[in-house]
């Protein structure tokens, strides 16, 4: 751990996010969304859909490529490289975003935090908010 430098942790970080991401989709019962009507109570997507998928999967794909990217930043010497890798991460969950059908990803994350506490996702974004803030060190220090 005495050799690694701060392009190593971006992509060990990026790692660990993404198998976060895939663990969330595959161990637990997925995103909760609100239900207004009768009552307004909390229900899982999956349930309510009435299948197996719902709008975790996208984080599922998330987390797949994250992995992949985080591998090949580990790799790649040449820093200016890893910050382009490094933002297709970026670019991948805005994609995901994009592709939600019933609420925004936002919504879903808070509600199933608030409803479920689901670890998974809620280191998912710690993990996620962490490598925001080594990618804008390191994007700055590369400048």
């Amino acid at each position: 751990m005495k050799n690694l430098t701060l392009k190593h942790y971006l992509a060990l970080i990026l790692i660990l996010s993404g198998i976060l991401a895939i663990c969330f989709e595959s161990l637990t019962k997925g995103f909760v969304t609100y239900v207004p009507y009768g009552g307004g109570e909390f229900v899982y997507l999956r349930e309510m859909e009435g299948s197996n998928e719902d709008e975790s999967v996208l984080l599922w794909f998330f987390g797949i490529v994250s992995v992949i990217l985080g591998t090949i930043m580990f790799f790649v010497k040449n820093i200016t490289y890893v910050l382009r890798i490094g933002f297709f991460a970026y670019v991948f969950l805005f994609l995901c975003a994009l592709m939600t059908d019933s609420d925004p990803l936002n919504q879903l994350i808070i509600n199933t935090v608030k409803f479920d506490h689901n670890i998974y996702l809620i280191l998912w974004c710690i993990f996620l908010a962490l490598y925001t803030v080594v990618f804008t060190i390191l994007n700055m220090r590369n400048d």
